[in-house]
């Protein structure tokens, strides 16, 4: 198993898969969500055009051997979810199938989305939480320091 992280060949479907159009190896489409970065909204899209049957969806990061048994199982077309790429890294070198992973995420301004963040933990905060002591909590004092006094 490969991974191809600049993929330019078009992906063409094939039958209940994908296949690269250039290789005419089975693709395996992975989105990587990364928190407070559009992943609920993609993971929606994903869920409207992908039958459940044929997609794992990871609310949590899934186990290696979880991961691995999915991403070789030849039913499964779309993994998607809290999945770190060094398990796609490790899965694609313990593993000869003819499968390519296309792993692909959505970035956000860092700005924007701590400020996102901010407003997710405020709903769990014991007690009213302004955007300074979020930062002070949240970031390493170096890192603080030096983005804290541009944006606070």
């Amino acid at each position: 198993m490969d991974i191809d992280y600049h993929h330019g060949s078009i992906i063409k479907p094939e039958g209940e898969g994908y296949t690269d159009a250039m290789t005419e190896r089975s693709v395996l489409p992975v989105f990587v969500h990364i928190p407070k970065a559009s992943g609920t909204s993609v993971m929606s899209l994903i869920h409207s055009q992908v039958h459940e049957s044929q997609a794992r969806f990871y609310r949590n990061p899934p186990k290696q051997w979880e991961l691995a048994a999915d991403a070789t199982d030849p039913s499964i077309n779309f993994l998607a979810g809290h999945v770190a790429i060094e398990q796609l890294q490790d899965i694609a070198s313990d593993d000869d199938s003819a499968r390519t992973f296309v792993p692909f995420t959505m970035l956000r301004d860092p700005r924007d989305r701590f400020i996102s963040h901010w407003h997710w933990a405020k709903q769990f905060a014991l007690e009213p939480l302004t955007l300074q002591a979020f930062a002070q909590r949240t970031l390493p004092n170096t890192m603080f320091h030096m983005l804290a006094p541009h944006w606070l």
